[in-house]
């Protein structure tokens, strides 16, 4: 089975880079841009106690709330997050940098609600993807922003982040 046990990673590769790097929790982790929450159930099933936050509200998160216990926050941005400061251990942003309309504002935000020593992981569509290379547009017509690699990394430490490891 592809599926996340407890404490188990994905055989999915995708879906076990995500486990190896974040760690398994305990722990308080944001998840900001959740969307339907895919990631927040993966997350909260290696033992993180997840926050899923993005602007809009997905049925699934019900599905989800049935079997795991995460908490979703409707409405928020990350340009202008609710939390506390130094309120997360770590903090994902898996998808939904393309969509922010002020990268720069979102990560100081990120870097705010962060605890001292926190992780975050980001990962984001590649600006160099084939698709838009061969279509001259980006995937889905709502992008705002994309990176390289080495843009996304140079981003990251502009933010006040030390990168510790990038792969496409």
């Amino acid at each position: 089975s592809d599926r996340v046990h407890a404490g188990v990673m994905s055989r999915d590769p995708y879906y076990a880079r995500i486990g190896d790097l974040l760690g398994p929790g305990p722990g308080r982790l944001l998840e900001i841009g959740c969307g339907p929450g895919r990631y927040v159930a993966l997350l909260a099933n290696l033992g993180w106690d997840v926050v899923g936050a993005d602007p809009h509200r997905f049925p699934s998160w019900d599905i989800i709330s049935r079997f795991s216990a995460v908490t979703w926050d409707e409405g928020v941005y990350a340009e202008d997050l609710p939390y506390p400061d130094s309120s997360f251990d770590a903090v994902a942003c898996l998808g939904a940098l393309l969509y922010f309309k002020d990268p720069k504002v979102a990560f100081s935000e990120i870097f705010r609600v962060l605890k001292p020593g926190g992780r975050i992981l980001v990962r984001s569509v590649n600006r160099t993807n084939l698709f838009r290379s061969i279509r001259g547009r980006d995937i889905d017509p709502a992008t705002v922003s994309t990176y390289s690699e080495q843009e996304l990394a140079d981003f990251v430490k502009s933010a006040g982040f030390d990168v510790s490891l990038t792969f496409s």
